[in-house]
């Protein structure tokens, strides 16, 4: 194929198998999302163009059009043009596929922050635009690192977050307690981890005022 020739002898071409579990969950989302696009078929090979750090994407090349060389010039001309900053995106700031530990197990949506304590992501879901928490250890190598990179305006994050305390947790109606790490605040909805490890999240007007108030602090809110 001409222009897979050309991608080899003028770039780093990385092949990535779904089969190989280990080295695939070293991927980025951006290029996760770009292999399952249903615009390229599923007929391989198939190619994603992306930055070193596959931060940004360029351009993606199904089997067809990599039998003509002229893909390989329409590919060199995103290229170029991403590295001029002339494309219209911003890193991780479209819907990307977010792998989670476990066969076939992936999230559809955009980046919108890390949380407080560094612990979780909030993605804006494709399918209905609401936004969700995500903690970050259910994530493969790859989603955690890709998080953490745009967190940090592009530079991973290396020092471990610190870890929240169990706090108690008094509702607005009945006085109903319960024992929880603070994880985030987004608007309106809180998300704590219970004991058991598992993450809710629901209106924080559900909480006493002085609950809604420890929140507030812990979220860094005036």
């Amino acid at each position: 194929m001409a222009a897979f020739k050309n991608f080899r002898r003028h770039s780093v071409v990385v092949y990535i198998s779904s089969k190989a579990k280990v080295r695939y969950q070293e991927v980025s989302p951006v290029v996760v999302g770009r292999f399952r696009d249903k615009s390229l078929g599923h007929t391989i090979p198939k190619a994603v163009i992306v930055s070193a750090d596959q931060s940004l994407w360029f351009a993606s090349s199904k089997y067809a059009d990599m039998k003509g060389s002229k893909e390989f010039s329409r590919v060199r001309k995103l290229v170029k043009q991403g590295l001029d900053g002339e494309l219209d995106q911003k890193p991780y700031q479209y819907a990307n596929a977010w792998q989670l530990l476990g066969p076939g197990n992936v999230y559809l949506g955009t980046f919108v922050r890390l949380s407080e304590d560094g612990q979780s992501m909030v993605l804006k879901r494709q399918d209905n635009g609401t936004e969700m928490s995500v903690p970050l250890d259910k994530l493969v190598s790859g989603a955690q690192r890709a998080a953490r990179m745009m967190a940090g305006g592009g530079a991973e994050i290396s020092a471990e977050p610190e870890v929240p305390v169990m706090e108690s947790w008094v509702s607005a109606e009945g006085g109903k307690t319960i024992t929880a790490k603070f994880q985030s605040l987004s608007g309106n909805r809180i998300t704590l981890v219970m004991e058991n490890g598992r993450t809710v999240t629901f209106d924080i007007s559900k909480l006493s005022e002085k609950s809604q108030q420890r929140a507030k602090e812990l979220a860094g809110a005036s």
